[in-house]
């Protein structure tokens, strides 16, 4: 039997959610819970209003900038860098700053500030 099949034994059914209705993140996750799911945001996040001022999400010259981010982090030991890289209008590069990961998850900021 595998993990997911062991907390379904215990939780019953997940509830898979598309986290990018509430967050400026592209990512499906699976909820257990018994409490209503509160309704998407009238109008998600796009990733570039999550950033600071002067910086947008990576692009390429002549695309589109990305309307979500992907996942930055695949596992609690896995960060995907370059999935988090933004630009300013000078195209110097850099990955997004503490601030700006806690508001694409939906937090604001020092909500994750350990005392």
């Amino acid at each position: 039997m595998g993990n997911l099949d062991t907390i379904n034994s215990w939780f019953g059914p997940p509830h898979e959610i598309d986290m990018s209705q509430y967050s400026a993140q592209r990512r499906s996750r699976l909820i257990w819970t018994d409490l209503s799911i509160p309704p998407p945001l009238p109008q998600p996040l796009t990733w570039s209003e999550i950033l600071d001022p002067g910086w947008v999400p990576h692009h390429l010259p002549d695309t589109q900038i990305p309307e979500k981010a992907p996942p930055v982090l695949t596992s609690a030991k896995t960060w995907n860098a370059s999935s988090s890289l933004v630009q300013n209008h000078k195209t110097t590069l850099r990955s997004m700053n503490f601030t700006e990961l806690e508001r694409l998850i939906g937090f604001h900021p020092n909500d994750t500030h350990l005392l």
